[in-house]
């Protein structure tokens, strides 16, 4: 009996042994790693040192972008949420109630806090009323700001708490364990704990300035005596000694940086005596007072509304970033916008040092923590990595007292190509104020949907042809930072912003855009490159292509009521290359395009870049397209033809126009367009042949320079008769080489009543919309936009080189003849290039 009973004692624990070798396995082999970071992040404490965002500069030096001195006003999370009330209100009653408080129930507890909860929660709501009163601000702001930030804070302690009570399941069910009510209370109850930010402080008033800063600094030395009513008081009690508090209770004011653009806004001074006709006034200038100069370019920094946190995930701790909201951490964006991947040597510049003696999971400086900035569009995003630099730390080992110090890293400057002053230049000869980028009556076209004294959007990019860097890259409209910091509401609430202007889109890289005439030049080099045309062959201009069709495939002239006649008849000879891109005849390049067909066509604009990106690190990119997007169709060789002459299943961005003609200015070597400084040229000899190059170079030389071309000059009517206008007669010492284009825009039509669509900027959303009305919006919308735009694109040089240094490409939506509204814009921006220098 005995030996049983020993046994049997034996058997039950050796299954208790059993059971504690199964947990402590399970504490230091499957959750090893996790419990051990635990710790040693318990011993160890880490006070954060911050560093410095690099600044941006243009190709001249000039200063875009810098961090400015300023401060943060952050309050303790458990004043904000009420929880510091709460604290000293237990705290008071169990000094008044000291000698019963043991015998008390929970109910007779909490009804004695409640008791003294007033004092402290109006001391709270003064401090609360000097705080909007010190920072020049309404209450109502202030107790909108805190709402917000409670909100935040108890959405992650909720998704936290959810996680906990997942993970407390899987790990029962893992052990064989039953999921009873009292075991989900008890998991439910373990999961009930404080995150980070419900004991952190939170910035209540970013980026004051310092007289702000100062004035809050001056009161926190404050403290007042919080007076309690007599009736808190037991018979007979009282307390020996006040309660005193600080004036404001969990404010502290930190340092920190604000993100400042000094050349945001430029004024410009401009002559209206170069005005083109009836609007030149000889001998007045005007100032023009230039908003969200390069904002497109720049971006900005947005301050992160969550921290990252470490969690356990499959027996392992990982990081969650404050981005995983996004499903993407920010970087991850900007890789995959720029098709990179992050490598061990930038990961290498974000982490402490190994003998720092910290544990791994604290290595991470580079992490983002709540109310940190990070880059939000343009190159402040994209070049975040080197931009942002690394915080450093003073690190405390509690066990032993030693303290190490790891210095931060500055961020790194970054240097554009693009000229400031240039680019400010530009966006002032594109202003409304300026009178270019408005409907004129003498433009002569009737447009409903744009009548006189509209203001035109558009697009303008500047390329220096021996390097291929952009020296301007101008869309308007302009956002500006100060109506996005002050009144934001604004930019989407305009339906007009929404449906047609969309400021925060940059129209140089990411608007499709018909070229129109502009790929003249292109296609001669294509047909000749690809076998399909012969220079010494030329070509008769017939009116219209096919003998039996006269109302199919016209040439300009034909069907212009002004003239009724063919390009041969007036110039008395079949075209050559060079005379057919002078006057700009359709017949030629329909025959260009029936001869290349479909495929040549295609060959011819892919070689010219049209469905490539630049990864210019600014933001969105439209790549171009044949057939639709994607190249969602197949062409017929009717629309072979119609893209002979740049219309028809094809579209691209005024930087495509620029890098084809800067292409052309060097003979055939095509330097992918780059905005940073530094960035390697990406060269791509195309093999064109040089007599073509040469003859299209001598066609766009007689288009703006012979007076028969259709880009020398424009005859304007006035009052008093018709004026000519010549484009560039005006500039002494300049050589220009340009072609202009008239292309037929598709329309644009109201959105439907849907708010989703309020939101829809992406540009494949855009472009999908204006590619196909029909199927894009309900039938019976208002048209808004509809008619031509107008393109003019150039090469300019000094006249004693005979060479081209720049490729200048100007785009302007819905704005009729290219001659008559970019052509005026084009000669602004050479004589911007005039007054910087560059020619």
């Amino acid at each position: 009996m005995f030996h049983r009973r020993l046994a049997g004692l034996l058997v039950l624990m050796g299954a208790a042994a059993a059971v504690l070798a199964a947990q402590l396995g399970r504490l230091t082999v499957v959750h090893g790693d996790f419990h051990r970071q635990r710790m040693e992040r318990r011993l160890v404490t880490m006070e954060w040192t911050p560093t410095r965002r690099g600044q941006i500069l243009d190709r001249q030096g000039r200063v875009l972008a810098k961090d400015r001195p300023s401060f943060d006003i952050t309050v303790d999370y458990r004043v904000i949420s009420g929880e510091w009330v709460t604290t000293r209100a237990a705290s008071l009653a169990r000094r008044l109630h000291r000698a019963q408080w043991p015998k008390l129930s929970q109910e007779e507890r909490a009804e004695l806090v409640d008791q003294c909860r007033a004092p402290f929660a109006a001391h709270i709501d003064r401090m609360w009323d000097l705080v909007a009163d010190t920072a020049r601000l309404n209450r109502l702001d202030i107790d909108a700001r805190r709402q917000r930030i409670v909100d935040s804070v108890e959405r992650m302690y909720e998704w936290n708490r959810r996680a906990r009570i997942i993970k407390g399941i899987d790990d029962k069910l893992a052990l064989g364990q039953e999921i009873t009510e009292d075991v989900e209370d008890e998991i439910a109850r373990k999961a009930d704990v404080k995150i980070a930010p419900q004991t952190l402080p939170h910035i209540v008033l970013p980026k004051v300035d310092d007289a702000i800063g100062f004035a809050f600094q001056k009161l926190l030395v404050d403290q007042v005596e919080i007076e309690l009513p007599t009736h808190l008081f037991p018979t007979g009690g009282s307390l020996d000694k006040p309660i005193v508090e600080p004036l404001l209770p969990g404010l502290a004011v930190a340092n920190a940086g604000d993100r400042e653009y000094p050349l945001d806004t430029i004024t410009i001074d401009m002559d209206l005596g170069t005005l083109p006709g009836p609007m030149k006034r000889p001998g007045q200038r005007l100032r023009i007072p230039v908003e969200g100069v390069g904002y497109h370019i720049l971006g900005r920094v947005e301050t992160n509304a969550h921290e990252d946190r470490y969690v356990q995930r499959g027996g392992q701790t990982v990081q969650v970033p404050s981005h995983e909201s996004r499903r993407k951490t920010r970087l991850e964006l900007i890789d995959a916008r720029r098709g990179v991947h992050r490598d061990e040597a930038f990961a290498e510049r974000v982490l402490a040092p190994p003998d720092a003696g910290l544990p791994e999971s604290m290595r991470d400086l580079g992490r983002y923590h709540y109310n940190d900035d990070s880059g939000f569009n343009g190159i402040e995003e994209s070049q975040e990595e080197s931009l942002r630099g690394r915080r450093g730390a003073t690190v405390i080992h509690l066990e032993t007292g030693h303290r190490s110090t790891i210095a931060p890293v500055q961020g790194q400057d970054v240097q554009l190509t693009i000229d400031i002053a240039l680019q400010a230049r530009i966006q002032a000869a594109m202003s409304p104020e300026f009178g270019l980028a408005v409907a004129q009556e003498w433009h002569g076209r009737e447009n409903p949907t744009v009548p006189v004294g509209t203001h035109l959007n558009g697009a303008a990019v500047v390329l220096d042809v021996d390097s291929g860097e952009v020296l301007a890259l101008a869309s308007t409209p302009a956002l500006s930072r100060s109506t996005l910091r002050h009144n934001p509401e604004s930019v989407s609430r305009d339906p007009l912003n929404r449906e047609v202007d969309l400021p925060w889109l940059n129209r140089a890289i990411a608007r499709p855009y018909p070229p129109g005439s502009i790929v003249k030049a292109l296609i001669l080099n294509g047909a000749v490159k690809l076998g399909r045309l012969n220079l010494a062959d030329h070509i008769d201009c017939t009116g219209h292509l096919f003998p039996n069709e006269p109302n199919l495939f016209r040439c300009w002239i034909y069907k212009d009521p002004r003239f009724r006649t063919t390009h041969t008849a007036r110039l008395g000879h079949a075209l050559s290359g060079a005379e057919s891109l002078m006057v700009s005849c359709n017949i030629y390049y329909f025959t260009l395009g029936q001869r290349l067909g479909q495929q040549g066509i295609m060959d011819t604009y892919a070689m010219f870049g049209l469905g490539q990106r630049w990864n210019l690190g600014v933001g969105i990119e439209y790549e171009g397209s044949i057939g639709g997007p994607g190249g969602r169709r197949g062409l017929t060789i009717q629309d072979a033809i119609q893209m002979g002459i740049g219309q028809g299943p094809v579209d691209w961005t005024p930087l495509h126009a620029a890098d084809a003609y800067a292409t052309l200015a060097r003979g055939g070597k095509r330097i992918v367009p780059r905005l940073v400084k530094g960035a390697s040229p990406q060269v791509n000899d195309l093999d064109l042949d040089p007599s073509a190059v040469k003859e299209a170079l001598e066609g766009l030389s007689m288009s703006v320079n012979d007076p028969r071309g259709t880009g020398h000059h424009v005859d304007i009517q006035t009052g008093e008769g018709t004026v000519r206008v010549d484009h560039f007669s005006d500039l002494p010492g300049i050589k220009v080489w340009g072609k202009t284009g008239t292309a037929e825009a598709p329309r644009i039509y109201q959105g439907p009543d849907d708010p989703l669509y309020e939101q829809a900027v992406e540009p494949s959303v855009i472009r999908e919309a204006m590619r196909d009305p029909a199927l894009a919006f309900p039938s019976g919308k208002r048209v808004l936009r509809w008619g031509d735009h107008s393109w003019f694109v150039v090469l300019v040089g000094h006249a004693s080189d005979n060479r081209p240094q720049y490729a200048i490409a100007v785009m302007m939506e819905y704005a009729g003849s290219g001659g008559k509204v970019s052509g005026p814009i084009v000669n602004q921006i050479i004589r911007a290039l005039m007054t910087e220098g560059y020619l």
